[in-house]
């Protein structure tokens, strides 16, 4: 994690990776580590999933980039996405998918640990949360804690009937999240091409 004083400079969604690892890491019933491919405490890809499998709730935060592979991971593996924000992580697929049935979006009323109110120049980083909001078709989904420890709580308190519903939920739409691959005999399609066949298939 850099320091507060280059705070500023940095995407606010990777040192709210961080704070969520530090906050919350240590409790019994929460698996939470800081691991990359390069640094010492890499964990293997499968061993990253296998974890998903296992697991009620995933975190979603943005991190160097608004989106990332975490989010169709946890989709796939049946977790249930839980966002954190601001500053938020991109929804694809916004128009086609129903995040309200399978995903519950947090946003964290004391957000010191990763957003520089104070700094002028956090007005001019890209990465602010100015540029980086929640899809409004989701704005009335967000629940407000006052913590990273209050959003646990909630989490610990989601009832089973309302766990199973977006279970269910998020098993009937995972589908979406998938799409076919070409034969191994068809020529490869230019960019734009694939990117329209994949929404073609949404």
């Amino acid at each position: 994690s850099p320091a507060p004083e280059f705070h500023a400079t940095f995407a606010a969604g990777k040192i709210l990776r961080h704070a969520l690892v530090a906050e919350l890491g240590g409790e019994p019933d929460v698996q939470a580590r800081c691991a990359c491919d390069i640094c010492d405490a890499h964990v293997e890809h499968s061993e990253v999933l296998r974890g998903m499998r296992r697991s009620r709730f995933c975190a979603i935060a943005s991190s160097n980039a608004q989106s990332s592979r975490r989010l169709t991971e946890a989709v796939l593996s049946g977790c249930i996405p839980v966002f954190f924000g601001a500053p938020w992580h991109a929804l694809p697929l916004a128009q086609h998918v129903d995040w309200g049935a399978m995903a519950l979006f947090l946003q964290v009323e004391d957000d010191r640990a990763w957003v520089d109110h104070a700094s002028p120049r956090w007005e001019r980083n890209a990465l602010s949360l100015k540029v980086w909001a929640l899809d409004p078709a989701a704005r009335p989904l967000v629940q407000k804690v006052p913590t990273l420890r209050d959003a646990l709580s909630l989490l610990r308190n989601v009832s089973d009937e309302r766990l199973r519903g977006m279970q269910r939920s998020l098993d009937a739409q995972k589908f979406k999240f998938y799409y076919p691959a070409l034969p191994h005999w068809a020529p490869p399609l230019p960019r734009s091409q694939r990117l329209d066949a994949i929404l073609a298939d949404a």
